[in-house]
């Protein structure tokens, strides 16, 4: 791919850090930061991305398109490839060689709607060939591959004469090449006899011949063709299109499909090859190489209507109005992730202790102040203070255990240099594979130990999704602020509902890993904040319908001895000493929250890990921000490189602004049944080696929001799917789960699908393809999609619309019509408020983000009233008047 004409690479590549940089600042603007790096890399969408259309640059009517040749059989200085030119194929193998006309250059085809006709250059013949074969190659870019992503080659195609073609042919007449002269053929497009002399058909072929294209097509008529090419790890593969809807956008299923395996996909293009031979005569046309299907057959939809959903929208308050899908689930709230379920940011404690590093092995050095910082008071808000480490490197040979609640770890900077950034550099692997820091109780606990007495059966038939008030037998057992278990049994009646997670019967001899009964119960963690006769209601939803006929739910309180609650890691960063590659001889895991609720986790950069990045496990109400796990050094398998990963009992824990690099699962639920209510807001996955997703047996309420994947090497990146027998009977990986406004970009598949007595959405994403098949041993039915390649631009995040609508409260009547007593007028500084009512009265206006945080409160008799607005946003104006209240919506 060339670099874009206005930018050298030297400068691009310098100011890749300083963006970056700024990125980690203000997430916010990330958008506007991958608007720079397509600019600096040429992957702009404000030019065409067609990358090869002029073919036959400088060619006459009857001009041979061979313009650099060779003329001798070795490729050598003195003959060498012509570079975005066609050449004649030259190996050094003589019997390969061919030599003989060229290709000529002959009238244009014409395909309706296939490019504008004023814009087509003339076509390439094909002649019988005397004797033998004659290979005819574009040299693509010499300084580039086209590695890693799907390119379309579409064509017009008329066949000429096929009377000499023989029985199952196997000579293609275009294909894609892996190198730049004819010896690397991937993608071979070749014609097939039928019983009519005058019709033929069509075969895909890698190395050899494969998929049988049987409709056949007569000679003479001209044909829209689409050559697609794969180069991801997870799909290798050709397919072929033939007279697709141009305005329809990429069909759903090919004409044919050629799946490789192994060697037999290079990953990458150099060259696109045409063959002359004995057997058929045809001309080919309009040729576009490109790496979307759009560009490829030169349609631009010009369609810009923004994305919409039927399932929510936002009134003028900023209140969320549901509407059930055809399943009749409601889109569940997300807005309880978080840091104290999003009522209040962490704090920023005060310093009550700093150390500096020391020479050699610091861990004692580090847990010495850390249990320092243990011993002193909590105050009335729960918390001891802060550890300051100041700049510099840290080597840490053991294990760190932040366990006591109310402390933090933080440093002065998460950077390179030991000058201005805290480095704890975990050296050595003793005891093997170990945690670098622990933040909670050392050993994890799963709310299992029943307080006696206070079990009590759940009366309701059906408690829906969304729900947070149910009845109960008796509810004497329980007060306000109770921490309890609200626990559905895995019972056979509920395995047989969900068909025992979609994993198939075992074969012969084969362990049966079906879901047993037991296995996977449904747990949540929740407070109760109101009890009224025998209804009790909790602070935050259940992620999943609980059916009384199929298992009998209760609660309980819990014992609660070993668990630790708001403790934080601030500000610093973790790097894991390895050989790098892929060695597992290193400390395993960088941070691991465990056994703990209200933590946090800000600013943290870990790299080097082998296991987890950053790991959330019997975790509640906690949030990780601003956070980056980066470069895992492991092997490529199974139970590796989870960058952010949410555990076993992970619950309402908000990744807000986190980046993951090189992951196997770069954002990953992986706590089965007890994980429910994780939000991945604005995070970006970057050159992952596997899908982000919920990786196994039925966790609940999952949302990634605004969620991006970039550099892809592989298409399949993002999935809410059943992973049938992978792993243990990976089954139904998630349920009642969302992707809202997710970019996967042109290149990128989702894959989506409706489990059983659930469903799972994807609303306003981005990406190639949303598929109800993302592997082969799973095919379900597709989930819930809407507005695919729309983002919902009224509620651009569905985690904080929902947020910013649970805080605003709801007490407020929004004057409508005639009786509105005010207008808005937007201005450079923000927006007038005039009144024709209340002209002259004290008026209070408090102005919230969409996030539901105030920006600014003040009071005012003025008319109109200024209100100023610092950030380009949507805001939530409240004006508080004669004991009215009133409010708006304003786009600044």
């Amino acid at each position: 791919m060339n670099l874009s004409p206005y930018i050298p690479l030297p400068l691009a590549i310098s100011l890749l850090p300083k963006i970056f940089i700024t990125l980690q600042a203000n997430l916010a603007m990330k958008k506007n930061l991958f608007s720079i790096l397509i600019i600096l890399f040429g992957f702009t969408t404000l030019q065409a991305n067609v990358l090869v259309s002029d073919f036959l640059t400088g060619l006459a009517i009857n001009d041979p398109i061979e313009k650099g040749t060779y003329t001798s059989i070795i490729q050598d200085d003195s003959n060498p490839i012509m570079i975005n030119q066609w050449n004649l194929s030259g190996r050094e193998d003589a019997h390969y060689f061919r030599s003989g006309s060229s290709p000529v250059v002959t009238d244009k085809l014409l395909y309706p709607g296939y490019v504008e006709p004023d814009s087509l250059i003339n076509a390439i013949k094909l002649n019988k060939f005397s004797s033998g074969g004659r290979m005819t190659v574009y040299s693509l870019l010499s300084d580039s591959e086209y590695s890693m992503k799907p390119y379309y080659l579409a064509f017009m195609l008329r066949v000429d004469d096929v009377s000499s073609l023989p029985e199952n042919n196997d000579n293609d007449f275009i294909s894609f090449d892996g190198n730049y002269t004819g010896n690397h053929l991937r993608g071979r497009l070749i014609l097939r006899k039928t019983p009519a002399s005058n019709e033929f058909a069509f075969a895909l072929g890698g190395l050899e011949a494969g998929q049988e294209q049987t409709t056949t097509y007569k000679t003479g008529q001209t044909l829209l063709i689409v050559l697609k090419y794969n180069f991801f790890t997870s799909d290798r593969s050709t397919s072929l299109y033939i007279n697709p809807v141009i305005t329809d956008g990429e069909p759903v299923v090919p004409d044919l499909k050629l799946d490789f395996e192994g060697i037999d996909m290079l990953a990458h293009i150099r060259g696109i090859s045409l063959r002359q031979s004995t057997f058929f005569s045809l001309t080919l046309g309009g040729l576009r190489f490109a790496d979307n299907w759009n560009d490829a057959l030169g349609y631009k939809s010009g369609d810009d209507t923004p994305g919409s959903t039927t399932l929510v929208d936002m009134d003028t308050s900023g209140k969320l109005v549901y509407t059930p899908d055809p399943d009749g689930f409601y889109l569940p709230d997300f807005s309880f992730a978080g840091y104290e379920i999003g009522i209040v940011d962490f704090p920023q404690l005060p310093v009550v202790k700093t150390i500096s590093p020391v020479a050699g092995d610091n861990t004692a050095h580090i847990q010495t102040a850390i249990d320092e910082v243990g011993q002193l008071p909590l105050d009335a808000s729960g918390f001891r203070g802060a550890l300051l480490l100041q700049a510099g490197k840290y080597v840490v040979a053991g294990t760190l255990y932040v366990k006591y609640s109310g402390v933090v770890i933080r440093g002065v900077g998460n950077g390179t240099s030991e000058d201005n950034s805290t480095i704890i550099y975990a050296t050595g692997d003793m005891p093997h594979q170990r945690n670098v820091v622990v933040l909670g109780y050392p050993s994890q606990n799963t709310w299992s130990n029943i307080i006696s007495g206070t079990q009590q059966d759940i009366m309701d038939d059906v408690i829906p999704v969304g729900a947070n008030s149910f009845s109960v037998a008796d509810s004497s057992p329980y007060k306000i602020g109770d921490r309890i278990v609200i626990y559905h049994p895995c019972t056979e009646q509920w395995l047989q509902a969900v068909n025992f997670g979609g994993v198939p019967a075992p074969a012969p001899g084969e362990p049966d890993e079906r879901w047993t009964v037991g296995e996977l119960p449904i747990v949540y963690n929740r407070i109760i904040t109101q009890i009224e006769g025998e209804k009790v209601t909790v602070d935050a939803p259940v992620y999943c319908t609980l059916d009384k006929s199929l298992s009998q739910s209760y609660i309980y309180k819990y014992d609660q001895t070993n668990f630790r609650k708001r403790i934080g890691i601030e500000n610093l960063r973790i790097e894991i000493e390895s050989l790098g590659g892929t060695d597992e001889n290193h400390a395993w895991s960088a941070v691991r929250f465990r056994t703990t609720d209200y933590c946090h986790a800000k600013d943290v950069i870990v790299k080097g890990f082998g296991l987890y990045g950053i790991s959330t496990e019997c975790t509640t109400r906690s949030t990780i921000e601003n956070c980056q796990a980066i470069d895992p050094v492991s092997e490529l398998t199974g139970e590796r490189r989870y960058n952010f990963n949410a555990g076993n009992n992970a619950q309402l824990i908000l990744y807000k602004n986190c980046f993951a690099s090189k992951g196997r699962h770069n954002f990953v639920v992986n706590g089965m049944s007890s994980a429910s209510g994780i939000v991945f807001l604005n995070c970006i996955s970057d050159s992952a080696y596997n899908v982000s997703e919920a990786h196994q047996k039925w966790s609940q309420g999952l949302l990634y929001d605004n969620y991006t994947e970039q550099n892809l090497i592989r298409n399949f990146v993002l999935g809410l799917y059943n992973r049938v027998d992978m792993g243990t009977g990976h089954g139904w990986s998630a349920v009642q789960s969302v992707l809202w406004n997710c970019n996967v970009t042109d290149e990128g598949v989702i894959g989506l699908q409706h489990p059983p007595t659930s469903q799972n959405y994807a609303i306003g994403c981005t990406a190639g393809s949303i598929t109800g098949k993302p592997i082969a041993e799973s095919d379900f039915p597709i989930g819930y999609v809407e507005s695919q390649n729309k983002p919902i631009e009224n509620i651009p995040s569905l985690y904080e619309a929902q947020l910013n609508a649970r805080l605003i409260p709801s007490d407020i009547p929004i004057p409508e019509g005639d009786k509105k007593c005010y207008s808005l007028l937007i201005n450079e500084n923000g927006v007038n408020i005039i009144f024709s009512v209340y002209q002259d009265e004290q008026k209070k206006i408090n102005i919230y983000s969409l996030d539901g945080k105030m920006i600014s409160s003040f009071e005012s008799s003025d008319n109109p009233v200024s209100v100023p607005l610092q950030a380009k946003g949507m805001y939530i104006i409240r004006i508080f008047v004669d004991n009215q209240h009133l409010a708006d919506k304003v786009v600044f």
